[in-house]
């Protein structure tokens, strides 16, 4: 039987790769939203869902927001979290911030800054948004985000959850929501053999279960507006947050292509999967691999564009 295809690439530096890709995408008339939100509360008190290395707390505590902030990245990989208290340790001290406590041990890491009257807590906690253990322990948040994070989950489910997570007045802020749409460019020499792999790649997701429950998947950007709207939630506001990562000036940084050839490994490995689930029409695997090594050439050449549909969503109790 053929071995389970894994990604080629080292995950938590994607996704410390992606941090920039992502800044730039973010929906703006949103996130100019959601900071004024931020702005707005004393001693706030924030949760970012599936938080990986920390990149959304990252963005916050560059904020530099006045009063007592606490912040609380939950993620269920221990090896996204282990390097996120070290990145904030940095970015706190670059900040002039001092750090006056650093708490590692069982599930939770932690670690506190201080800079004149302001000072900020942050939390790294492994957990499952869908397991009472972890969220029973956690107090009301006048904030919760979840960055390219809710197509994991069972939309329903996990929105009814962050509702209870809610201050009434709170806000909920989904970023990167995937809607459906990757494109490659230039155009491949064989598209037809390109659509096949973007087919598969997108039905990938739409297979994806968690705890035996159909996930946001690949259409999770509008089926997540729909969930909210659906558990009581009001609208504030949606947005296209787009990856668009060409060769600016002829050229990619390093963090754009560690992050292209990622996204061509995560392509590749679908296909592989769906040729060892022997899920309908096999993948021809020598037109897959010239595939691979074509667009990663095209990498290293500095001549590839990707174009992925996300969207953006803020949304508050009803």
């Amino acid at each position: 039987m053929e071995q389970r295809a894994q990604p080629s690439f080292d995950f938590p530096a994607y996704l410390e790769a992606k941090f920039a890709i992502d800044s730039a995408s973010l929906n703006t008339s949103l996130y100019k939203r959601f900071l004024e939100h931020l702005r707005h509360n004393v001693n706030l008190r924030v949760l970012d869902l599936g938080t990986g290395t920390g990149a959304m707390l990252r963005r916050i505590v560059e904020l530099e927001l006045p009063g007592q902030v606490q912040l609380v990245g939950l993620d269920q990989e221990q090896q996204n979290l282990a390097g996120g208290v070290d990145r904030m340790e940095r970015l706190l001290r670059d900040r002039g911030f001092s750090t006056v406590e650093i708490h590692q041990g069982g599930e939770a890491r932690s670690i506190c800054g201080k800079k004149g009257g302001s000072e900020v807590r942050i939390e790294f906690l492994r957990g499952d948004l869908l397991d009472r253990r972890t969220t029973d322990k956690l107090d009301p948040f006048d904030c919760i985000t979840a960055h390219a994070f809710m197509d994991l989950m069972p939309l329903k489910r996990a929105v009814a959850v962050i509702l209870k997570l809610l201050k009434a007045d709170g806000l909920f802020y989904p970023t990167l929501n995937y809607d459906g749409l990757t494109v490659v460019l230039p155009e491949y020499r064989d598209a037809g053999f390109e659509r096949q792999l973007l087919r598969i790649y997108n039905r990938s997701m739409e297979q994806r279960r968690n705890r035996g429950r159909k996930t946001g998947g690949a259409l999770s950007g509008r089926r997540l507006y729909q969930a909210l709207l659906e558990e009581g939630f009001s609208i504030l506001g949606a947005g296209s947050s787009d990856w668009n990562v060409f060769p600016s000036g002829g050229a990619y940084n390093e963090e754009q292509k560690l992050f292209l050839t990622a996204i061509l490994s995560m392509i590749e490995v679908e296909a592989r999967r769906h040729n060892a689930a022997g899920s309908g029409t096999n993948v021809d695997t020598k037109l897959l691999a010239r595939w691979h090594a074509d667009r990663l050439e095209e990498v290293q050449n500095h001549s590839l564009s990707l174009i992925v549909h996300q969207l953006d969503l803020l949304a508050k109790p009803a």
